[in-house]
C-alpha cells in the first residue's frame, strides 16, 4: 500500500498523508484518555 501512495499523484499523497497523521492523532488521543 506505501509504495501504491508513494506512486500516486503528489496531491493524492498529501490527502493520504493528512488523513494518516489524523488517524495518528485521534488515536493517541484515545491512548491518552483511557
Amino acid at each position: 500500500m506505501l509504495h501504491l501512495t508513494m506512486l500516486s499523484s503528489r496531491t493524492n499523497n498529501s490527502i493520504h498523508l493528512q488523513s494518516f497523521v489524523a488517524g495518528i492523532e485521534s488515536t493517541n488521543m484515545l491512548l491518552i484518555l483511557n
